[in-house]
Formats: structure tokens, sequence, C-alpha cells
């Protein structure tokens, strides 16, 4: 589930870095500024979700 929402939380970068890379469109700074505070954003959500629950795994480990 986390690595979902880490893909979905990039495809709004990914999608328009490959549109500016092949040519269909220039990229701006304000579609930059929204694509990269979605993306870093949400990946910053996963990342501290995945150490939670590692952490959790881990104290439930120790408890054994």
């Amino acid at each position: 589930m986390l690595l979902i929402v880490f893909i979905v939380a990039l495809l709004p970068i990914m999608i328009d870095g490959v549109g500016q890379g092949v040519g269909l469109w220039e990229s701006s700074n304000p579609v930059r500024f929204i694509t990269g505070l979605l993306a870093g954003g949400l990946s910053s959500a996963v990342v501290m979700k995945s150490i939670d629950l590692y952490q959790a795994h881990m104290a439930k480990s120790a408890d054994l």
C-alpha cells in the first residue's frame, strides 16, 4: 500500500518531467513548485509511516 502511495506521489512530477523532456510542453516554475510540493509532501508522509511501521514491528519482535 505504501509503495502505491509513493508512486502516486511521484506521478505528477514524472509526467511533467517526461512531457518536458520529449518536448510536449515547457514546464514553468509554478508547475515545478506544485509538483515538487506534492511529491515531497506525500513522499515524506510515506517515509514517516514506514518508519512508524518498522518501529512497531521491532517493538513487537522485542516483546516475543
